[in-house]
């Protein structure tokens, strides 16, 4: 016997799909991956056995597969047929495709015909219910067939499914970890076994995690009908979700667009994981998370299974679920809570009317700054944003301040602050376990608004408020920069080079990275974590790690100037073939990502944004409003193709000729 497309793929190590879009040029493949396949395909000859095969189809008796579906619309059902028809090719078969609509009657119809034509050999189907009944005949006619995408309800039918409830689950865990408590879910058509078997998912995570479970967030779908405003009628404004999850293909445009309709918008005002991975998926304005269906997968384990019954072999009839990925990318938020779980407001909702203003202006304020450093970008656009917006409210700065990193420097330095009797304080800690005692001491005499970090165990009634990027969503963008540049490679070691002391702020950021990185990309091992106190050791750090696992591809620093370090060590290793990712946008770090070099991507925070809302904090607590004791600000994915763009509205100028 000659060699067989699934010989080909073991022996290039790859899958049968793979193979099958190399010969049919039916999909990108790799060079590497393209080369293997072909070189295998000419040791063994199967060149001239493809081309006579598909120079001489099968025709007469036996010569076609049937192909029930029941949308012809739906992106799986042509993506799986593309892929059935592309391997049945390849051994004679040609396929015809028939469309139930999901209409009973008219599947019946279809089947009637199929079973009494005697070229057809085989039968692929989307059934249109998981009632056996309705398909006694089929079932008792001898014709090979099996189930894709559903079930019928038979220990005498093989079906290839999705493993929906998998992936249900993990789409609402992801929501969950993110912080969402209220999540709707569109879970699909009435009364359908492949609607019950997705909500057992999404019942499963609320189980796991703890949390209450509104039955009223859980919508189903009338048969042959869409998504329409009344689904959500019964549910109250201040009840509504804050994320949705869809457990069908059909249904993911329909919800965006209806939240549309209906005012709100993703990722901002709701979190939305969509079913199915449709070519739009990643190209709208917030590209989508999905659930993606292994298509290619299903189809070959559905063709292996029908070429054994149509060869006169009996397996033993089986129910194959195949695994589900979570693609994660934006259209998911993360709802940013304190230390003590309290939610973030944005500073739009906070911010004082014309006739506070009015009052602040009378008053003759006084405040002063304490930063931890100073000398980047960063802190300079804080401090502007921060002059700017007290102007307006007619506050006056007297004292900026900025420690070096150094704590008992920081110290000394908020004594004299609290020396000119100021009327508040904003301050960034350089340590928050060193200057703990002095911030409660602060917090006693005067009004205390911190940038970025909450010290561990300070109570809650003591501060005024706290500023911050939304951390886990800035750590989370970084693993997903990391984690998407590396998508399709396999066997990817990275390493996290992290900052050691313990800062709420840095440590959510970079525990979100690790989460990120192990539960969405399964190509992508973390073999290395280590750990720097100062900026400026990250460099040795570096050294020393590239040495031990010289095998490290990638690498995530904690942000842009223990990177600078890190990529000093990279150059002089000569390792610049190694991927970084890290936050915080500057002149530097920028440089090296527009000229594609090092640097593959940034999780920037928006430091002006965080300057205005740490002045509207201020203004609110000298008015003695308690509206915001936590203030988030979203950060931003940068890459190589927005920089020029994201640099303008970051750093509020134009980007620099290098970046242009």
């Amino acid at each position: 016997m000659g060699v067989t497309i699934k010989e080909i793929a073991e022996r290039a190590g790859v899958s049968i799909a793979t193979v099958s879009h190399v010969i049919n040029k039916t999909r990108y493949v790799s060079p590497a991956l393209s080369e293997r396949v072909t070189r295998v395909i000419a040791e063994t000859g199967y060149v001239s056995q493809k081309t006579a095969k598909s120079n001489n189809l099968r025709v007469g008796k036996l010569s076609e597969v049937a192909y029930i579906i029941s949308r012809m619309e739906s992106a799986i059902y042509s993506g799986l047929g593309t892929h059935i028809t592309n391997l049945l090719k390849e051994e004679g078969y040609t396929v015809c495709t028939y469309v139930s609509d999901d209409d009973l009657q008219t599947e019946k119809h279809i089947l009637t015909n199929v079973l009494t034509n005697r070229r057809i050999a085989g039968i692929v189907i989307v059934p249109a219910t998981s009632n056996a009944k309705r398909y006694k005949k089929l079932i008792q006619a001898g014709v090979p067939f099996v189930c894709i995408e559903r079930m019928i309800e038979s220990d005498l039918v093989d079906c290839v499914l999705a493993d929906s409830i998998s992936a249900i689950y993990k789409g609402t865990s992801h929501l969950i970890k993110n912080g969402h408590e209220r999540i709707g879910i569109v879970a699909g058509t009435k009364n359908r076994s492949y609607t019950e078997r997705r909500l057992e998912g999404y019942r499963m995570a609320f189980r796991d995690y703890g949390l209450p479970l509104d039955e009223k967030l859980i919508f189903t779908i009338k048969p042959q009908k869409g998504i329409t405003k009344d689904l959500f009628a019964k549910i109250r404004e201040k009840d509504f979700p804050t994320g949705f999850i869809v457990a069908g293909n059909a249904h993911t445009l329909e919800l965006l667009k209806l939240i549309h309709d209906m005012g709100y918008e993703y990722p901002g005002d709701l979190s939305i994981i969509g079913y199915g991975d449709g070519a739009w998926c990643d190209v709208t304005t917030s590209p989508l998370t999905t659930c993606r269906q292994n298509i290619e997968k299903m189809a070959e384990t559905a063709v292996q299974i029908l070429i054994e019954k149509m060869n006169g072999n009996s397996p033993e009839h089986k129910m194959i679920r195949v695994p589900v990925d979570l693609i994660v990318r934006e259209s998911t938020r993360c709802i940013e809570r304190g230390p003590s779980g309290e939610i973030a407001t944005v500073p739009e909702k906070i911010i004082p009317t014309d006739a506070e203003i009015e009052r602040l202006r009378s008053k003759g304020y006084k405040i002063g700054i304490s930063f931890h450093y100073s000398g980047t970008e960063w802190i300079r656009l804080h401090e502007r944003a921060i002059r700017n917006t007290m102007y307006k409210f007619g506050i006056d700065i007297a004292s900026v301040v900025e420690a070096h990193f150094d704590p008992e420097l920081q110290i000394a330095q908020l004594d004299g602050l609290m020396m000119q009797n100021l009327d508040a304080i904003i301050s960034l800690p350089a340590d928050d376990s060193v200057t703990i005692s002095k911030y409660k001491e602060i917090a006693d005499r005067t009004k205390l608004i911190f940038l970025g970090v909450l010290p561990d165990g300070f109570d809650s009634d003591s501060y005024s408020a706290v500023v911050s990027v939304n951390e886990k969503e800035n750590g989370q963008n970084a693993g997903k920069i990391l984690g998407n540049y590396f998508r399709g490679k396999r066997d990817v070691k990275v390493g996290m080079i992290t900052y050691g002391a313990p800062f709420f702020a840095t440590k959510q950021r970079d525990g979100a990275v690790e989460q990120i990185l192990v539960e969405n990309y399964n190509n992508i091992e973390i073999i290395a974590h280590e750990y720097f106190y100062h900026y400026g050791d990250a460099y040795e750090v570096c050294k020393t790690m590239m040495r031990q696992y010289p095998e490290i591809e990638g690498l995530y620093v904690s942000w842009e100037r223990p990177a600078l370090g890190v990529i000093k060590a990279l150059e002089q290793l000569d390792r610049t073939d190694v991927s970084l990712v890290t936050v915080d946008l500057d002149y530097r770090i920028a440089s090296y990502l527009a000229k594609n070099e090092i640097v593959r991507g940034i999780s920037a925070q928006r430091p002006y944004e965080q300057g205005e809302a740490a002045a509207i904090a201020t203004a609110n607590a000298l008015l003695g409003k308690k509206n915001g004791k936590l203030i988030g600000v979203r950060p931003q994915i940068v890459l190589a193709q927005n920089l020029s763009r994201v640099w303008a509205e970051i750093m509020h100028s134009n980007a620099p000729n290098f970046i242009k």
